[in-house]
């Protein structure tokens, strides 16, 4: 699913296209997934050969630091167990450029045990 950035982003430093930059946004694994699963952000548009950061927010979590490949893609994927159930953002900033882009997901409750006969 392809997500728009924030009015705010821009697709090329200080606001100008750059030519990798033909399209700008964020694409996850979904909108929702399940309290333990993985998730998957892809920042697409940033600069290519700059470093980007991944977060996650309302849990603030730290997902490293990345080099944005030749095309201007970076992927982040990350496991939700210690994410509380409900609304999160991901957020991928280009950290030369300062373009920030962010996607919001939702946690869902863990699937209840199976019970053995």
């Amino acid at each position: 699913m392809l997500l728009a950035p924030p009015a705010s982003a821009a697709c090329g430093q200080n606001g100008t296209a750059h030519p990798a930059a033909s399209e700008c946004g964020s694409e996850t694994s979904g909108t929702q997934v399940r309290q333990g699963g993985d998730f998957t952000a892809t920042g697409k548009g940033i600069l290519p050969g700059e470093e980007a950061q991944g977060d996650v927010f309302s849990t603030p979590r730290n997902l490293g630091v990345k080099k944005v490949d030749s095309n201007g893609r970076v992927t982040f994927t990350f496991h939700t167990a210690g994410l509380g159930v409900g609304a999160h953002t991901v957020q991928i900033t280009g950290l030369q450029s300062g373009i920030v882009l962010r996607s919001s997901f939702t946690v869902a409750a863990p699937w209840p045990p199976v019970a053995r006969l």
